[in-house]
């Protein structure tokens, strides 16, 4: 018997074995992908406050650079926001590539671009 599975790694030393039924399998979080979200939408609030993201930065001991690319994931899709706090949010999909990799502004873009749906 012959089972394709796709081994995905997460983090640290942490994999996942991603099965082509998912049926038998009951969503789950994707942690570090929904405490980006969060970041995202309460540095956004904040620098709003403060009205400068460089004092922001310096006053948390941030990287400029890195709170930039968290911040791209207030641009999604609300669905796409709402399927990675339901747990439906595609496993194969990586935080990093939603903050490093061109992403459309069009939210029905992002909807092909992600879930393959026009």
């Amino acid at each position: 018997m012959f089972i394709p599975i796709k081994i995905v790694k997460r983090g640290s030393a942490k994999s996942k074995i991603i099965t082509p039924d998912s049926t038998f399998s009951k969503p789950t979080l994707n942690q570090p992908m929904l405490q980006a979200l969060l970041k995202a939408y309460k540095w956004e609030q904040e620098i709003t406050k403060i009205g400068d993201i460089d004092l922001y930065c310096s006053q948390n001991k941030l990287s400029k650079r890195y709170v930039q690319l968290i911040m791209r994931l207030n641009n999604l899709n609300p669905k796409i926001k709402k399927a990675i706090l339901d747990g439906t949010f595609p496993q194969t999909i990586l935080l990093q590539d939603l903050v490093t990799k061109p992403m459309n502004l069009l939210w029905h873009e992002q909807d092909t671009q992600i879930f393959g749906e026009s």
